[in-house]
């Protein structure tokens, strides 16, 4: 069929193939930089979430390490009536201390 031609309608021919090659190359080059780009914000994105739920727990584990401490344990289990004080305060310091060890291996 292309033998069939003029030369310069062969040439114009074979540039409109060539240029529809290049823009189909085009096209999908800038859909895969579109896909990267998304992909990248998406992680941007995943990023923050983890640095704030990591500041989140790191201020959990200071108010814990703050609350361990023997006064402030007293002072948690001082208005609550009981014949066994001592069995209330280990249990509160065994709360705080499994709440923290949560919070270690989230971190």
């Amino acid at each position: 069929m292309l033998n069939d031609m003029p030369r310069g309608k062969k040439m114009r021919r074979v540039m409109w193939s060539a240029l529809l090659i290049i823009v189909a190359v085009g096209l999908a080059a800038a859909q895969d930089t579109s896909s990267v780009e998304q992909k990248a914000e998406a992680l941007r994105e995943q990023l923050r979430g983890v640095t704030d739920k990591q500041a989140e727990l790191q201020s959990r584990l200071t108010q814990l390490e703050e609350d361990l401490k023997p006064e402030n344990i007293q002072r948690s289990v001082a208005s609550i009536g009981t014949t066994d004080a001592n069995a209330l305060r280990d249990q509160r310091q065994q709360q705080l201390e499994t709440q923290k060890a949560s919070i270690e291996e989230q971190l």
